[in-house]
């Protein structure tokens, strides 16, 4: 018993902080990251921040809000007892999901601009040119010597 608990508390620390590194802005091994690394690390913040589309009739609240008007005026509002309590449930989950997504997108949002400013503050520009540059020469040196 006591080896259970020990391991799940064991799993738990472990998923809190797999967790807690997604929640951060800035993340171990960023300084390790190469110029290519950065864009894709960008490209998935700004990801995050387009999201899903939101604003559908049976997204979240409104979802619940159709459900039980739709109850209620069918009679099942009377016949069930509790629906309201239900909806309230729903309703709730829907905002918890909503603040986890709003929260999710800032933190997008303030990686995405640290990860600018490492773009940036590492010249990314002129180290891909030069990079390709230098992978284009040999290319054009070989098409040189077959002509």
């Amino acid at each position: 018993m006591k080896r259970k608990i020990a391991l799940a508390a064991l799993l738990t620390a472990m998923v809190t902080a797999a967790l807690a590194q997604d929640g951060q802005v800035i993340r171990m091994g960023d300084s390790a990251l190469s110029c290519t690394d950065i864009i894709l690390q960008a490209n998935a913040a700004a990801e995050t921040l387009g999201g899903a589309p939101e604003g559908g009739l049976m997204t979240g609240e409104n979802a619940v809000a159709v459900a039980q008007t739709a109850a209620l005026h069918t009679g099942m509002g009377q016949a069930i007892p509790g629906l309201g309590a239900v909806g309230g449930m729903f309703r709730q989950a829907s905002q918890a999901r909503q603040k986890q997504q709003e929260e999710a997108r800032t933190v997008a949002q303030s990686r995405w601009y640290y990860l600018n400013g490492l773009y940036a503050g590492r010249q990314c520009d002129q180290v891909l040119a030069a990079e390709a540059a230098a992978t284009a020469a040999p290319k054009a040196d070989a098409e040189e010597m077959m002509d």
